[in-house]
């Protein structure tokens, strides 16, 4: 079984940068995905490049912290408060029209534009609290990667409640219907009690937040030092 241990969050601060930074110096993780929104993603990039892992890099798209990069996006009340910061609780799975749809289109796309003219090519899409699993937002974040050829886009977590997970899995099928790739076989967080119980699985993607001090002392005790790691492109040349 091989493991990708991605951290999220890279760009949401300097405390996060560092710490993510040592991680992949000490060979604790193998993959991050950029916030390119937020007040450290500069110090991110330049900690990447400077570290040599800058080919290990997707994105987290953002649409619930910070501020959006895009004037329209900071004007639209379903996302932004009147100071055009987002709103920290945008709802689950609401509805948004067209014209809606069109601006988180092209905040998603400036979000990528941003990481892609700092010289980086995204290994993958995720977002900030897995948002991109909500079925409109599913619809302009497909549209975005086809327009900068991204082609994987992690998949849901498998939740207990049996509604959330059919429809999870029917957000992942109309990524996979559109001939994009659902990252790996199964998804879980660092310290969820199923990362062992994924022996069955090929590839597991583990999520951690380095920012976070419980993540960050699972990470430097020891504890998935053995594991088989591997890397975003090592995954999608196996697919390929």
């Amino acid at each position: 079984m091989r493991y990708i241990v991605n951290a999220d969050d890279f760009g949401r601060n300097s405390r996060a940068n560092q710490r993510i930074n040592e991680c992949f110096q000490n060979n604790k993780i193998s993959s991050t995905t950029v916030m390119a929104n937020m007040p450290g993603f500069d110090e991110a990039i330049e900690l990447a490049k400077k570290n040599h892992y800058e080919n290990y890099i997707g994105i987290h798209i953002v649409i619930d912290e910070g501020r959006p990069l895009t004037d329209a996006m900071k004007k639209c009340k379903k996302f932004c408060n009147s100071d055009g910061s987002y709103l920290n609780t945008i709802p689950r799975h609401q509805y948004l029209s067209r014209k809606e749809r069109d601006v988180l289109y092209d905040e998603i796309l400036a979000q990528i534009d941003r990481v892609i003219e700092k010289g980086i090519r995204p290994t993958h899409i995720d977002s900030h609290h897995h948002r991109h699993m909500d079925f409109m937002i599913a619809i302009a974040t497909r549209k975005a990667m086809y327009a900068r050829n991204i082609t994987c886009v992690r998949r849901h977590k498998m939740a207990k409640d049996y509604i959330k997970r059919f429809y999870g899995f029917l957000v992942e099928k109309y990524y996979t219907m559109n001939g994009l790739i659902i990252t790996t076989d199964s998804f879980v967080s660092l310290y969820d009690s199923s990362i062992e119980k994924n022996k069955k699985k090929e590839t597991v993607e583990v999520m951690c937040h380095p920012e976070i001090d419980d993540d960050y002392s699972i990470l430097n005790s020891g504890s998935i030092d053995n594991i088989n790691m591997i890397t975003y492109y090592e995954y999608i040349e196996g697919k390929e």
